[in-house]
């Protein structure tokens, strides 16, 4: 350093080694240069080392006197920023002496240092920008220019420039034919930016319009179809005069909304079902139905946003499905750009079905099938009510194996008659209730008719009661009180009915009774229902039926007042009596009927006639006096039925006739299974004391 700080121009960056002027010896490498020749060589490396100022200084004190002295001259420019590729002038050069030829070669520096002329001939030192700038701003070159003789040293700052830079956006998910926004372009110092140029990807880019700065957007158009979501891997390059970016960004195309279909079940009235599931685009629009068309009954809806994000298509069904049947749904979901469309088939279920079945009769607690219910599509469990207040049997519903209900209907445990109850009952499941009716006919069980019973002889039967079956098959008959036996006939008569037999006790077992009358108690027994009957039966001892053959007079009984008799058991009727014998005069007697064999019809004044008979002719006055019981006798004519009593049951009553006013005989004499006879005194008789028909 000299007294003023400054920086000596004769500073060099490396050791020479030994300068003598006249006698030179230098060493350099091991080897031993002397003489001028050595000379020389110390003054070009010394040169070399020397700043441009110190050049030429040292070419002024040696005035010349070597031809290194004679260097180019280099003249600096302002260089301008370049991009990757790009030239700037950085310098102008020329020799100095004319004629010479220029060199130039790079000693520092990043980018390439070549010799041009400009459009006058005048030659330059271009600096060319490398293609990877690696992030640098500038780029401090250095380099020589030199002539066969001599040597010039140049330098220059260069500013850098990476020319157009592109940077991503954030671009939202992009459905059929829609339009974003992908990056921006700033542009570099090559020029204006050139149209994308495109190098793959499903849809296309286009620069946008110019913005401050010379900014200019990136647009991306999604295809004009998109059939499902996916990544658009999306290349292109930017270019200007001198570089061409090339870039790679990725953009989520959209589907649109998706509609997902769900199995539909069958729908009941006024129920509704999801037919599908709606998910949004991935940009979220807003979802609309349009354009639904139902077809057989019902409407659909578009459910509210679920916690996903997700809507359901929901249809519901008409108020009233009288029939199962199907239903078509066409339908399309719009999120303003993009609509889809969706269909369904609904099946209408009508729900559960009554199918009314004939009802059999039945007896107490008997049940019996009045309807067969199916359910609906939907709900397999029933249940069921009966209509309070509505007929006396109750309903149940019972389910069937193969998934059917059964509606049963029970009988009370007290049928008091035949007849016929009506019930209302309801079946539903959780969505529809059916109603309907049943009407079951109630039979009292098996119905006992007794028959007029006569006086039998020990060991003899008689048919003392038909039955009418219930619908209990079958039938069977237990004695619980008499001394004879009773037992069914073992074949139905023509109109379905059975006959109760009475079986008379032999002739010691009749003997010995304490009475000539059996009372019989037995009881009619089906499937349900007991039921008790009884008869009286006249025991026929003493005599037999041959003893009874002269016919000794007739008995005519006058019936002042209407008869008419539809059942057993009657209230007594008296009425008066004449015995006209074949010998003798006629007597007078008061008759009581006590009993009825079978339905008698008279309303006017009748006379009944009854042939007397007995073993001999009787003596004495009121011998018919007594109780007249009604028997059958077969004999080899046919059946003979008639009266018999009086004294010791000799004397029967056969019968004649009944003479209406009309002259008509009507032969009911038959049917009366018992008369009491009392005689009358002379004076009771001419009195007409009886009021007849009390």
């Amino acid at each position: 350093m000299d007294a003023a700080g400054k920086k000596s121009k004769w500073h060099t960056t490396a050791t020479i080694g030994a300068f003598v002027v006249g006698g030179f010896t230098i060493v350099v490498g091991g080897f031993t240069i002397v003489g001028a020749t050595a000379a020389v060589f110390a003054v070009y490396l010394g040169y070399l080392q020397l700043s441009p100022e110190g050049r030429d200084e040292l070419c002024g004190l040696v005035h010349h006197a070597f031809s290194v002295c004679a260097q180019p001259i280099i003249t600096k420019t302002i260089p301008e920023r370049v991009e990757p590729g790009q030239p700037t002038v950085i310098a102008t050069v020329r020799p100095a002496s004319p004629g010479e030829q220029l060199t130039v070669r790079k000693t520092n520096g990043v980018g390439e240092i070549k010799l041009t002329k400009d459009n006058r001939g005048r030659q330059q030192i271009t600096y060319y920008a490398p293609a990877d700038l690696h992030g640098r701003s500038e780029d401090f070159v250095s380099y020589v220019v030199a002539t066969t003789h001599a040597a010039a040293l140049g330098e220059a700052t260069v500013p850098l420039n990476r020319g157009p830079v592109i940077e991503d956006a954030t671009p939202e998910p992009v459905e059929q034919r829609q339009s974003i926004v992908i990056a921006k372009v700033t542009p570099g110092s090559g020029g204006s930016i050139r149209p994308v140029r495109p190098t793959g990807g499903l849809g296309t880019v286009r620069l946008g319009d110019v913005q401050a700065g010379g900014v200019r957007t990136i647009i991306y158009e999604a295809p004009a179809r998109v059939s499902k979501s996916e990544i658009d891997t999306v290349t292109f390059s930017i270019s200007d005069d001198y570089v061409e970016v090339p870039h790679t960004t990725r953009v989520q195309l959209d589907v649109g909304p998706t509609i997902s279909r769900r199995a539909s079940l069958p729908v009941e009235r006024a129920q509704t079902r999801v037919i599908a599931v709606v998910a949004p685009s991935l940009g979220g629009g807003d979802l609309s139905l349009r354009r639904p068309l139902v077809v057989g009954g019902g409407s659909i809806e578009l459910g509210p946003p679920l916690p996903n994000g997700t809507r359901e298509v929901i249809y519901t069904a008409p108020s009233q499905v009288s029939a199962s049947t199907y239903v078509s749904v066409s339908y399309s979901i719009s999120d303003k750009v993009v609509e889809v469309e969706g269909t369904a088939t609904v099946r209408l279920d009508a729900g559960p079905t009554i199918v009314k079945q004939p009802a059999n009769p039945v007896e107490q607690t008997q049940t019996t099938i009045v309807a067969t219910v199916v359910p609906g599509e939907t709900e397999p469990v029933l249940n069921w009510s009966q209509s309070p207040g509505v007929g006396v049997g109750t309903i149940e519903l019972h389910r069937l194996p193969n998934g059917p209900y059964q509606v049963l209907y029970r009988a009370p445990a007290q049928v008091i008659a035949n007849t016929s109850d009506t019930v209302s009952f309801s079946v539903w499941d959780r969505n529809v209730e059916v109603h309907d009716t049943a009407t079951v006919q109630l039979d009292v069980g098996p119905m006992i008719a007794d028959q007029a019973v006569a006086p039998l002889e020990p060991g003899h039967s008689v048919v003392i009661a038909t039955v009418t079956p219930g619908t209990g098959n079958p039938l069977s008959v237990s004695k619980t009180s008499g001394a004879g036996q009773v037992a069914l006939g073992t074949s139905p008569l023509p109109n379905g009915s059975y006959q109760v037999i009475y079986t008379a006790p032999a002739e010691e077992d009749a003997n010995a009774m304490d009475s000539d009358l059996d009372r019989v108690a037995y009881t009619i027994t089906d499937q349900y229902v007991s039921v008790p009957g009884t008869a009286n039966v006249p025991m026929f001892r003493g005599i037999k039926i041959s003893d009874l053959r002269a016919q000794i007079g007739m008995l005519s009984c006058d019936i002042p007042k209407r008869l008419n008799y539809t059942g057993i058991g009657i209230s007594k009727l008296r009425f008066n009596c004449t015995f006209s014998p074949q010998m003798g005069e006629s007597e007078q007697y008061e008759g009581t009927l006590t009993s009825i064999g079978v339905k008698v019809g008279v309303t006017a004044k009748s006379v009944m006639k009854w042939a007397v008979v007995a073993p001999t002719l009787l003596r004495g006055g009121g011998a018919l006096e007594g109780k007249y019981l009604g028997i059958t006798v077969d004999t080899p004519m046919g059946g003979i039925s008639f009266l018999l009593g009086g004294s010791n049951k000799t004397i029967s009553l056969q019968p004649v006739a009944v003479q209406t006013p009309a002259s008509v005989n009507v032969n009911i004499a038959a049917s009366i299974g018992g008369i009491d006879l009392r005689a009358l005194a002379k004076s009771e008789a001419d009195d007409g004391h009886l009021d007849v028909g009390q």
